[in-house]
């Protein structure tokens, strides 16, 4: 099996970088659910990233595939579209990882914004909720859902 990028190379500076302010600390998720081990966002998404994509002889697609990372690192879902092709590329029937210690699950919800099936594992009934809750719940799609058996909040009346 051909190395993947993470065993070569890994965007440190970019990762320190977003995950000092902004999107890539992962404060959204924080404030919905604290964890003891909290990883940022932007750690999660390289992490995602770097380990599926295989690290190429060539040094010209070496340099484009570090570009592409880099830029991936910019916003929360900065090149997206970009990283998805290239992904399907390299798993044409859809790229899979399992996260088994995932806490609260910051690695299969970065890779569920790729469009990548993941699953996360852990051995905590609390982390296994906080997972529910940042990673499975916002990615389901609801349109099926049936409305809420209430009317909606009027916030206009005194």
């Amino acid at each position: 099996m051909a190395p993947r990028m993470i065993e070569r190379w890994f965007p440190c500076e970019e990762v320190s970088r977003e995950s000092a302010s902004g999107w890539g600390t992962g404060s959204a998720e924080k404030s919905l659910f604290t964890w003891f081990a909290s990883r940022p966002l932007a750690q999660a998404k390289a992490a995602v990233i770097c380990s599926l994509i295989p690290w190429p002889d060539d040094p010209g697609e070496q340099h484009r595939l570090k570009e592409l990372v880099k830029q991936a690192m910019e916003g929360y879902d900065a090149a997206n579209t970009k990283l998805r092709d290239e992904l399907a590329r390299y798993y044409p029937n859809g790229a899979r990882m399992c996260d088994p210690f995932s806490g609260r699950a910051m690695i299969p919800a970065a890779a569920a914004r790729l469009g990548i099936q993941s699953w996360g594992i852990d051995y905590s009934p609390v982390a296994t909720l906080a997972g529910l809750l940042l990673a499975d719940y916002p990615m389901r799609d609801w349109e099926s859902e049936p409305d809420l058996p209430f009317s909606p909040i009027r916030r206009d009346h005194r």
